[in-house]
Protein backbone atom coordinates (compact mmCIF):
# COMPACT_ATOMS: atom_id res chain seq x y z
CA UNK A 1 0.00 0.00 0.00
CA UNK A 2 1.46 3.33 -1.09
CA UNK A 3 1.14 6.18 1.41
CA UNK A 4 1.39 9.89 0.65
CA UNK A 5 1.09 13.06 2.71
CA UNK A 6 -1.30 15.81 1.71
CA UNK A 7 -0.74 19.24 3.27
CA UNK A 8 -3.29 22.04 3.13
CA UNK A 9 -1.39 25.33 3.58
CA UNK A 10 -3.89 28.03 4.46
CA UNK A 11 -3.53 31.54 5.78
CA UNK A 12 -4.46 30.44 9.31
CA UNK A 13 -3.33 26.83 9.68
CA UNK A 14 -1.23 24.07 8.15
CA UNK A 15 -3.09 20.73 8.13
CA UNK A 16 -1.48 17.49 7.01
CA UNK A 17 -2.72 13.94 6.60
CA UNK A 18 -1.28 10.58 5.66
CA UNK A 19 -3.49 9.22 2.86
CA UNK A 20 -3.87 5.72 1.42
CA UNK A 21 -4.42 4.92 -2.27
CA UNK A 22 -8.19 4.83 -1.77
CA UNK A 23 -8.27 8.28 -0.15
CA UNK A 24 -8.49 7.16 3.49
CA UNK A 25 -6.77 9.50 5.95
CA UNK A 26 -4.98 7.38 8.56
CA UNK A 27 -3.02 10.03 10.49
CA UNK A 28 -2.97 13.81 10.82
CA UNK A 29 -0.86 16.72 12.06
CA UNK A 30 -1.63 20.41 12.40
CA UNK A 31 0.14 23.70 13.14
CA UNK A 32 -0.53 27.42 12.94
CA UNK A 33 0.70 29.06 9.73
CA UNK A 34 3.94 30.99 10.41
CA UNK A 35 4.28 34.53 9.10
CA UNK A 36 7.73 34.32 7.47
CA UNK A 37 8.77 32.17 4.50
CA UNK A 38 11.62 30.47 6.34
CA UNK A 39 9.46 29.68 9.38
CA UNK A 40 6.72 28.29 7.12
CA UNK A 41 9.22 26.02 5.35
CA UNK A 42 10.56 24.76 8.69
CA UNK A 43 6.98 24.10 9.78
CA UNK A 44 6.26 22.03 6.66
CA UNK A 45 9.48 20.04 7.07
CA UNK A 46 8.65 19.36 10.72
CA UNK A 47 5.12 18.15 9.89
CA UNK A 48 6.43 15.78 7.21
CA UNK A 49 9.17 14.42 9.46
CA UNK A 50 6.67 13.88 12.28
CA UNK A 51 4.36 11.82 10.07
CA UNK A 52 7.22 9.92 8.42
CA UNK A 53 8.33 8.58 11.80
CA UNK A 54 5.24 6.36 11.92
CA UNK A 55 4.56 5.83 8.20
CA UNK A 56 6.52 4.84 5.09
CA UNK A 57 5.55 7.85 2.97
CA UNK A 58 6.50 7.96 -0.71
CA UNK A 59 5.54 11.52 -1.72
CA UNK A 60 4.08 14.81 -0.50
CA UNK A 61 1.37 16.93 -2.11
CA UNK A 62 0.97 20.60 -1.17
CA UNK A 63 -2.36 22.39 -1.50
CA UNK A 64 -1.46 26.09 -1.53
CA UNK A 65 -3.77 29.09 -1.20
CA UNK A 66 -2.10 31.28 -3.81
CA UNK A 67 -1.36 31.96 -7.47
CA UNK A 68 0.83 29.24 -9.00
CA UNK A 69 2.71 29.38 -12.29
CA UNK A 70 1.34 27.11 -15.08
CA UNK A 71 3.94 24.42 -14.32
CA UNK A 72 2.92 24.45 -10.62
CA UNK A 73 6.60 24.69 -9.68
CA UNK A 74 6.48 28.25 -8.33
CA UNK A 75 4.21 30.16 -5.97
CA UNK A 76 4.03 33.48 -7.82
CA UNK A 77 1.97 35.23 -5.14
CA UNK A 78 -0.06 34.15 -2.13
CA UNK A 79 -2.27 36.80 -0.48
CA UNK A 80 -2.23 35.14 2.95
CA UNK A 81 1.19 33.44 2.81
CA UNK A 82 4.74 34.87 2.79
CA UNK A 83 5.87 33.26 -0.50
CA UNK A 84 6.68 35.44 -3.52
CA UNK A 85 8.10 33.76 -6.67
CA UNK A 86 9.11 30.82 -4.47
CA UNK A 87 10.09 27.44 -5.94
CA UNK A 88 8.43 25.58 -3.09
CA UNK A 89 8.20 21.96 -4.38
CA UNK A 90 11.80 21.59 -5.61
CA UNK A 91 13.29 23.23 -2.53
CA UNK A 92 11.18 21.12 -0.19
CA UNK A 93 12.04 17.95 -2.12
CA UNK A 94 15.73 18.67 -1.50
CA UNK A 95 15.10 19.16 2.23
CA UNK A 96 12.82 16.20 3.03
CA UNK A 97 14.26 13.67 0.56
CA UNK A 98 11.00 12.54 -1.08
CA UNK A 99 9.13 13.96 -4.12
CA UNK A 100 6.95 17.01 -3.45
CA UNK A 101 4.30 18.31 -5.85
CA UNK A 102 2.04 21.33 -5.57
CA UNK A 103 -1.49 22.39 -6.57
CA UNK A 104 -3.81 25.28 -5.83
CA UNK A 105 -5.78 24.41 -2.68
CA UNK A 106 -9.26 24.73 -4.20
CA UNK A 107 -8.18 22.77 -7.29
CA UNK A 108 -6.85 20.03 -5.01
CA UNK A 109 -10.18 19.92 -3.18
CA UNK A 110 -12.13 19.78 -6.45
CA UNK A 111 -9.92 16.97 -7.74
CA UNK A 112 -10.39 14.99 -4.52
CA UNK A 113 -14.17 15.30 -4.84
CA UNK A 114 -13.89 14.15 -8.46
CA UNK A 115 -11.76 11.10 -7.62
CA UNK A 116 -13.15 10.06 -4.23
CA UNK A 117 -16.31 12.05 -3.52
CA UNK A 118 -19.82 12.69 -4.83
CA UNK A 119 -18.51 14.54 -7.90
CA UNK A 120 -17.36 11.24 -9.45
CA UNK A 121 -20.56 11.08 -11.53
CA UNK A 122 -20.62 14.79 -12.42
CA UNK A 123 -19.53 16.21 -15.78
CA UNK A 124 -19.07 19.73 -14.36
CA UNK A 125 -18.03 20.39 -10.76
CA UNK A 126 -17.31 23.64 -8.92
CA UNK A 127 -15.89 23.57 -5.40
CA UNK A 128 -15.90 26.81 -3.38
CA UNK A 129 -13.43 26.89 -0.48
CA UNK A 130 -14.31 29.26 2.36
CA UNK A 131 -11.51 30.08 4.80
CA UNK A 132 -9.14 33.01 5.37
CA UNK A 133 -10.05 33.89 1.78
CA UNK A 134 -12.35 32.39 -0.83
CA UNK A 135 -11.04 30.01 -3.49
CA UNK A 136 -12.69 27.91 -6.17
CA UNK A 137 -11.85 24.90 -8.29
CA UNK A 138 -13.67 24.01 -11.51
CA UNK A 139 -13.65 20.67 -13.33
CA UNK A 140 -15.14 20.20 -16.80
CA UNK A 141 -15.32 16.69 -18.26
CA UNK A 142 -12.83 15.43 -15.68
CA UNK A 143 -10.20 18.11 -16.31
CA UNK A 144 -9.30 21.07 -14.10
CA UNK A 145 -10.13 24.39 -15.76
CA UNK A 146 -7.19 26.77 -15.24
CA UNK A 147 -7.98 29.61 -17.63
CA UNK A 148 -5.62 31.56 -19.90
CA UNK A 149 -3.07 32.28 -17.16
CA UNK A 150 -3.39 29.12 -15.09
CA UNK A 151 -5.09 30.69 -12.06
CA UNK A 152 -8.82 30.50 -12.88
CA UNK A 153 -11.46 30.71 -11.54
CA UNK A 154 -10.49 32.67 -8.33
CA UNK A 155 -14.06 33.60 -7.41
CA UNK A 156 -12.83 35.34 -4.25
CA UNK A 157 -11.27 38.10 -6.34
CA UNK A 158 -14.44 38.94 -8.27
CA UNK A 159 -16.21 42.11 -7.13
CA UNK A 160 -19.60 41.29 -5.61
CA UNK A 161 -20.28 44.46 -3.56
CA UNK A 162 -19.56 47.74 -5.37
CA UNK A 163 -17.52 50.12 -3.17
CA UNK A 164 -17.32 47.40 -0.52
CA UNK A 165 -14.51 46.63 1.90
CA UNK A 166 -11.04 45.40 1.00
CA UNK A 167 -9.31 42.13 1.90
CA UNK A 168 -5.61 41.31 1.55
CA UNK A 169 -4.70 41.65 -2.15
CA UNK A 170 -8.37 41.66 -3.15
CA UNK A 171 -10.23 44.45 -4.90
CA UNK A 172 -12.72 46.52 -2.86
CA UNK A 173 -15.97 44.60 -2.57
CA UNK A 174 -14.45 41.34 -3.79
CA UNK A 175 -15.78 38.05 -2.47
CA UNK A 176 -12.79 37.51 -0.15
CA UNK A 177 -13.37 40.98 1.34
CA UNK A 178 -17.05 40.42 2.07
CA UNK A 179 -17.79 36.72 2.53
CA UNK A 180 -14.57 34.97 3.66
CA UNK A 181 -14.23 33.86 7.27
CA UNK A 182 -12.43 36.93 8.79
CA UNK A 183 -14.82 39.61 7.45
CA UNK A 184 -17.79 37.36 8.19
CA UNK A 185 -16.71 37.01 11.83
CA UNK A 186 -16.08 40.77 12.10
CA UNK A 187 -19.62 41.48 10.96
CA UNK A 188 -21.00 38.68 13.10
CA UNK A 189 -19.52 40.14 16.28
CA UNK A 190 -21.14 43.58 15.98
CA UNK A 191 -24.22 42.83 18.09
CA UNK A 192 -26.45 39.94 19.12
CA UNK A 193 -29.44 41.64 17.52
CA UNK A 194 -27.51 42.18 14.30
CA UNK A 195 -26.47 38.54 14.24
CA UNK A 196 -30.05 37.37 14.72
CA UNK A 197 -31.35 39.63 11.97
CA UNK A 198 -28.53 38.59 9.65
CA UNK A 199 -29.18 34.90 10.21
CA UNK A 200 -32.91 35.30 9.55
CA UNK A 201 -32.42 37.37 6.40
CA UNK A 202 -29.72 35.02 5.09
CA UNK A 203 -31.93 31.97 5.60
CA UNK A 204 -34.92 33.69 4.03
CA UNK A 205 -32.92 34.65 0.94
CA UNK A 206 -31.24 31.22 0.51
CA UNK A 207 -33.88 28.51 0.12
CA UNK A 208 -32.76 24.91 0.04
CA UNK A 209 -31.50 23.92 -3.41
CA UNK A 210 -31.97 20.22 -4.24
CA UNK A 211 -28.81 18.49 -5.44
CA UNK A 212 -29.32 15.93 -8.23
Amino acid sequence: MTLTIGIDIGGTSVRAGVVTEDGTVIDTARAETPRSARALERCLDRVVQELCVEHDVKAVGLAVAGFLDPSRETVAFAPHLPWRDAKVPSEMTARVGIPVVMEHDANAAAWAEHVYGPARQSRVTCVVALGTGIGAGLLIDGALYRGAFGVAPELGHLQVVPEGGRATAASPGAGSATAAAPPWWRRRSTSWAGRARGACSWRASCPTIPVP
